[in-house]
């Protein structure tokens, strides 16, 4: 079974700052456009599609949505598609938004 880390807002900017890792904001285009984590790349189908195809495996990937509910559905993706590491942000970007956004 594919296995998803759930981490903190703190656990993620510290694997943030410690690794090049996949970003990625699972919410919809207008609350991408809005505010998102620097660095986060919006989840559409198809770069989705395209990650799981040409990216290497051993890239950490980190997932977040709106509350941390639906990030883990496609943190689940990837790690049945092979990524080694793989995290959800419980509490998602409104967690992060409340300790880290400026």
């Amino acid at each position: 079974m594919p296995t998803v880390n759930e981490i903190s807002p703190a656990q993620a900017e510290m694997l943030m700052n410690e690794k090049d890792i996949l970003l990625l904001d699972s919410r919809d285009l207008e609350s991408y456009k809005q505010g998102h984590i620097a660095g986060a790349m919006m989840a559409h189908e198809a770069l989705i599609d395209s990650l799981l195809i040409k990216n290497d495996k051993r890239i950490p990937v980190l997932v977040y949505c709106y509350q941390g509910n639906s990030s883990k559905d496609m943190a689940k993706v990837f790690a049945g598609s092979g990524f080694i590491e793989v995290y959800s942000m419980l509490g998602g970007y409104a967690e992060w938004k409340r300790g880290y956004a400026n």
